[in-house]
């Protein structure tokens, strides 16, 4: 398995903010299965088995494009419809004296359209500026966001990994 660098897109000007590398995500097409406001219900209630086809096939090639219909049907039967509504607003930054001293391997989806390749990229890069002494191991993998099913490639990197 290939490790691999990316560039750091600070270091050659400004950042992209989120927005931006955000800019390909297809997460709208899931939020159209939302079924309450979050703010009202304190969680984000999702309506998973929707029988509009739209929808289906919007959670198919945000999640999981490169799955059969019948592997996104037993995907979706596999998710809870109530998920907090704090994760998208809370801050979950790293320190740099405490998180930073830990080795730490990042896989990145290519075909991942809910957290988009330019989104991980600035995840990494971020992180490699907070530590720049202790640089992120990236694999990359072809594979949606919901990746790890049935993938010999996890394997290969997650047994490396052990075994160091």
């Amino acid at each position: 398995m290939q490790r691999e660098r990316l560039a750091d897109p600070g270091r050659h000007g400004q950042p992209k903010p989120v927005e931006r590398a955000q800019g390909d995500s297809l997460l709208p097409l899931v939020q159209a299965a939302l079924v309450a406001d979050p703010a009202v219900l304190g969680v984000t209630r999702v309506n998973w088995r929707s029988a509009d086809p739209a929808v289906f096939q919007g959670v198919k090639e945000c999640l999981a494009a490169d799955f059969t219909d019948e592997g996104v049907s037993r995907l979706l039967n596999l998710l809870v419809p109530d998920e907090t509504a704090t994760i998208p607003l809370t801050d979950a930054r790293g320190e740099a004296d405490t998180w930073g001293r830990i080795p730490r391997t990042y896989v990145r989806f290519t075909l991942d359209r809910l957290i988009p390749p330019a989104l991980q990229d600035r995840f990494i890069a971020e992180a490699d500026r907070l530590t720049p002494d202790n640089p992120t191991d990236v694999r990359s993998v072809a594979a949606p966001h919901v990746g790890p099913f049935d993938r010999p490639e996890l394997v290969e990197i997650f047994s490396e990994l052990l075994s160091r």
